[in-house]
Order: structure tokens, then sequence, then C-alpha cells
């Protein structure tokens, strides 16, 4: 895990925040919510950057 962190605030729409309860619920039940919010960020990255370098190669 990182040591440099930096602490961030975000709003989160209703039907992310009860998306995010389910995740909570049934994966992540013996995790942290950081841990959530770390792995949604990371898979929304790797996919932007897929998605870029799928569009370069037009």
């Amino acid at each position: 895990m990182a040591t440099n962190m930096n602490r961030i605030m975000i709003s989160v729409p209703t039907d992310i925040e009860a998306e995010i309860e389910r995740l909570k619920k049934t994966t992540y039940y013996d995790r942290p919510y950081s841990e959530i919010y770390w792995d949604l960020i990371r898979l929304g990255m790797e996919k932007m950057n897929e998605e870029t370098k799928g569009s370069e190669k037009e």
C-alpha cells in the first residue's frame, strides 16, 4: 500500500452510493470503504487508458 497519500473529498450521486453499498456488503464486507474507491479509481483509469490507446491506433 502506498505510504504517501492525499486526502480528497468527493460527492457521490445516490444511485452510485447504492451500488457502492452493494459492493461493500457482497465483496468488500471485511475491508474499508477506501479500498472500494481505490479499486474503482484504478479500474476506471485502466479502462480510460485502454480506450485512449485504442483511439490512437485509428
